[in-house]
């Protein structure tokens, strides 16, 4: 978030004024913003403050084999023509597109199941610059408004930036896990959609035989400082009968205000629930979601009010904030591919191996099947545009 400030004839410096000391007229002024990013106060509250974009149409960004490797298409697989001269990937077959933020403005692309050097565009894919680390697309993440990303590095820490990217700043993890002694890797992270909350889930090493290795960060400021609140989900610390904790997928909504922990295994019903926060994370209820093998990939509208998630051959979704259980199906569907735009009225999955996309543009209420060409392949990610 930018600093705002004023000058002070009395200190001859800028500061950055009090809340009530701006005035217009005789009224306080509450907000002032750059754009749709809120820069005063600094401090509002528990809200994410970015109002996200909400889409116009059925917009997706996918790849396709002939330079530059990717497009921006509509719910036909049309490619759009966007007014932008995009820049070439290196090749496609190590290369793809990972996050973008509203109207596709920033974007980074890294490796295609390998670890590659990260890229980012800042100008809308009219070029590219290369990052100091490397890692996969699918560790690729950022906030709606681009102001935020994170990304899961090939040497299991976190490269943040809070600054649209001018700069990124590594965080060892290893230091803030209360159990455990190292990251294995990185089950998922979720963004707000400005950016202040991320949640990520990691999977760690060293913990006892009888403790769970599932552990829990957050960091509600940006990026800037990340606290481990695995006691505040409140799932079981201890195994019960070798059944252990497995988190497969986290959302949060675009406010911070809805935060779900899935739980993605087997074990019995009183080990085995969800974990569901409505009040920005700080406090949790047992959820009874559907306890199967999620494959990470799930997307939540910017209210909460919409998310989609699923494995390889089944997507699933909630058009309620996640209140009924169990969660509704996709017929023929499956998570290989999610999206759900900020408004929640445009969603699609993509089943692994298939040919198929299933969309929806009325807010889950139906889902039309459309080919996908041989020419487009993923990644297919949804995209808000104005």
């Amino acid at each position: 978030m930018a600093d705002f400030k004023i000058y002070s004839p009395t200190s001859e410096t800028h500061i950055t004024p009090a809340e009530g000391k701006i005035k217009l007229g005789s009224s306080n002024v509450l907000k002032i913003y750059q754009g749709s990013t809120l820069v005063w106060p600094i401090s509002s509250g528990p809200d994410d403050s970015y109002t996200p974009i909400d889409g116009a149409n059925f917009r997706f960004l996918a790849h396709k084999y002939s330079a530059p490797y990717f497009g921006i298409f509509d719910d036909q697989f049309n490619e759009v023509n966007t007014g932008y001269t995009f820049s070439s990937l290196p090749n496609l077959t190590t290369y793809r597109v990972g996050a973008i933020s509203d109207n596709f403005t920033y974007m980074i692309a890294s490796g295609n199941a390998t670890s590659e050097i990260v890229l980012l565009s800042t100008n809308n894919g009219e070029s590219w610059s290369s990052l100091e680390f490397s890692a996969n697309n699918s560790d690729c993440h950022m906030s709606k408004s681009g102001q935020v990303m994170v990304i899961g590095s090939s040497n299991n820490t976190l490269e943040v930036s809070n600054d649209y990217g001018s700069n990124f700043t590594t965080h060892n993890l290893n230091n803030i896990i209360t159990s455990g002694t190292s990251i294995i890797l990185f089950s998922k992270i979720s963004l707000s959609a400005g950016g202040k909350y991320i949640l990520v889930a990691v999977l760690v090493s060293g913990n006892p035989s009888d403790e769970n290795d599932y552990r829990y960060l957050v960091s509600t400021d940006y990026g800037a400082t990340f606290n481990d609140v695995t006691s505040t989900v409140g799932f079981p610390n201890l195994k019960t009968n070798n059944n252990l904790v497995s988190v497969q997928d986290v959302l949060v909504s675009g406010d911070g205000k809805y935060q779900i922990y899935f739980q993605g295994s087997s074990a019995p019903e009183a080990y085995g629930y969800s974990r569901y926060s409505n009040d920005y994370g700080v406090t949790f209820s047992d959820k009874a979601y559907q306890r199967i093998d999620y494959n990470e990939r799930g997307r939540m509208s910017n209210t909460g009010q919409y998310f989609i998630l699923g494995t390889a051959t089944q997507a699933y979704y909630s058009d309620d904030y996640g209140a009924s259980t169990p969660l509704s199906t996709i017929n023929n569907s499956g998570a290989q591919y999610l999206g759900v735009s900020n408004s929640g009225k445009y969603s699609l999955s993509i089943a692994f191996n298939t040919s198929i996309v299933k969309y929806s543009d009325d807010f889950f209420s139906t889902f039309t099947s459309i080919s996908i060409p041989s020419s487009v392949l993923g990644n297919y990610l949804l995209v808000d545009v104005s």
